[in-house]
């Protein structure tokens, strides 16, 4: 029907008749002083915010809403039913799925993957190729390094700091103000204790609980259940 009603409407503006837009559902449109470019496809019932900068060749699916200020760089696609909060910046071909929520602030890099439903607060930062599984939350002002994945359903909360290619497995929770290094691993279920320091390449096995502010020496492996490696301050 839609595609029926675009050409209905450009054969009449081209025979010279008038044509009004076509009305949006409530609610919804693009303010007039976003910038879209002519190759992005918006769709009818998506909302685009004031200054909200659309590149060459994004996507906005249904239902979707880019906020103030936002920008979207070349080759972004945004499923349906997505949120992009005021001043959010997604780089370059960075794909979001249906219903994510990309809050104010936040930085999203470039090639990143957002699976469906997933969560991510204000002013986190997510670096390039980071993967996001589907239902997961990242609380606000976190900073995941590029080439991290973390599965499904994972909690990350807020001020935590995961480093390069960091692995995080599905339903695992990640306290506050946690630090892990580059390259560690974190098993399906874990459960990483507010301020715990883990080190670069630590495996920490499925399962496995680890306390509040434990230091994990670098290389070093927790197993389920423990006892673990020495603990200190980090």
């Amino acid at each position: 029907m839609a595609a029926c009603y675009t050409l209905v409407m450009e054969t009449l503006a081209e025979s010279g008749f008038a044509v009004a837009p076509r009305p949006r559902p409530p609610g919804t449109g693009i303010h007039p002083t976003a910038e879209i470019d002519p190759t992005a496809k918006v769709a009818a019932d998506a909302t685009i915010g004031p200054h909200a900068n659309i590149r060459a060749g994004c996507t906005v699916g249904p239902h979707s809403r880019v906020g103030k200020l936002a920008c979207l760089d070349q080759d972004v696609r945004i499923g349906s039913k997505c949120y992009i909060g005021d001043n959010a910046q997604i780089a370059w071909e960075a794909a979001l799925e249906d219903g994510c929520h990309v809050g104010d602030g936040a930085t999203i890099g470039g090639k990143c993957s957002i699976r469906s439903e997933a969560y991510i607060g204000a002013g986190t930062k997510l670096g390039e190729k980071v993967v996001i599984g589907r239902n997961s939350r990242v609380d606000g002002d976190c900073a995941i390094r590029g080439g991290t994945q973390v599965g499904e359903e994972c909690r990350i909360d807020s001020g935590s700091h995961l480093g390069i290619a960091v692995n995080v497995g599905e339903h695992v929770h990640i306290g506050p103000c946690v630090r892990i290094r580059y390259r560690s691993r974190i098993g399906h279920g874990a459960d990483v204790g507010i301020g715990a320091h883990v080190g670069h390449t630590v495996v920490v096995e499925a399962g496995a609980v680890i306390p509040a502010r434990a230091n994990l020496p670098d290389r070093g492996r927790w197993p389920c259940g423990g006892p673990g490696p020495d603990l200190g301050e980090p």
